[in-house]
């Protein structure tokens, strides 16, 4: 294993509950008591560290889920497509060396740092023969994904080193917005000439039709990072063109990637209850699969 391929795995503290089995209401609901431990991968945004994602890994920790954390390098997420892509296949391996092969699986991505491992993760789950058997039952997407807008990038790039030099970060800066320009224009070129596989993250996660499992966004409209109506715009075709069944939570007051800082409870409930609707689907499917 490469030196530079870290991640974190975190085992349940209890099985997997969902809210039904408390719910007299609802004596018709599918229970989740029969499947195994649903397995949640997070990717981080760029410039986070693992004790930013633990916020996140506790919560589905507690809800009974194994997690997996992974988060790319501000070089790999800005230089290196071949090291992300190997990445991405690496994190897919670790469910099968784990035995999670028959588990159900969920992503939770933040921003477009996340996004670009995503992406090669969908890919692969799409065409590499080793991974299709996996149980994919749904991808959360916080903050993200966003059109490639340089400008974007470099407000990113200048919160992470923010205790760097400003001397140096504004040069930083600078060669950044020369290089991402003539990255954006050859994404374009390439989308245009050999299909958005090729293109940018954004257009790929857009037009992605190699698995079309629900997917939960949570953004704002206050978000200076990612436009809230690049993620509406993404909502739309998705479901309107391929049919993915679609979940969403709007805020209007929290900034990028601190919806859970401001909206705690909301944010747990609302991925949990995506969760569970998944869930009780993926079951339903497997139990109709065997007649």
């Amino acid at each position: 294993m490469d030196d530079d391929f870290e991640y974190h795995l975190k085992l349940p503290s209890s099985p997997y509950s969902d809210a039904s089995k408390h719910s007299k209401a609802d004596l018709n609901t599918t229970s989740t008591d029969c499947i195994k431990e649903p397995v949640v991968i997070l990717l981080g945004w760029m410039g986070c560290n693992y004790k930013h994602l633990s916020k996140y890994s506790e919560f589905y920790e507690a809800k009974g889920c194994v997690t997996i954390s992974y988060i790319a390098a501000t070089s790999t997420i800005l230089f290196s497509r071949a090291k992300a892509k190997e990445h991405a296949q690496k994190i897919l391996q670790l469910l099968i060396d784990f035995s999670y092969e028959d588990n159900p699986i969920f992503f939770h991505l933040f921003s477009n740092g996340g996004s670009i491992i995503y992406h090669h993760i969908s890919s692969l789950l799409g065409n590499a023969s080793e991974f299709k058997h996996l149980k994919v039952c749904g991808s959360v997407f916080d903050s993200a994904p966003g059109k490639p807008r340089p400008i974007n990038a470099i407000k990113s790039i200048l919160i992470v080193f923010q205790h760097w030099n400003i001397i140096f970060r504004l040069f930083a800066a600078l060669f950044l917005f020369i290089y991402l320009h003539f990255t954006v224009i050859k994404h374009k070129i390439l989308n245009y000439f050999m299909g958005p596989d090729h293109g940018d993250v954004y257009s790929f996660l857009k037009n992605d039709s190699g698995y079309l499992m629900p997917q939960l966004y949570l953004y704002s409209s206050v978000d200076k990072i990612i436009m809230s109506d690049d993620i509406e715009q993404m909502i739309k075709f998705r479901e309107e063109s391929l049919g993915v069944k679609i979940f969403k939570h709007k805020w209007t007051d929290s900034s990028h990637v601190k919806h859970f800082v401001s909206h705690r409870e909301t944010y747990i409930n609302t991925c949990y209850s995506f969760l569970d609707t998944c869930l009780k689907e993926f079951i339903q499917k497997s139990e109709s699969s065997k007649f």
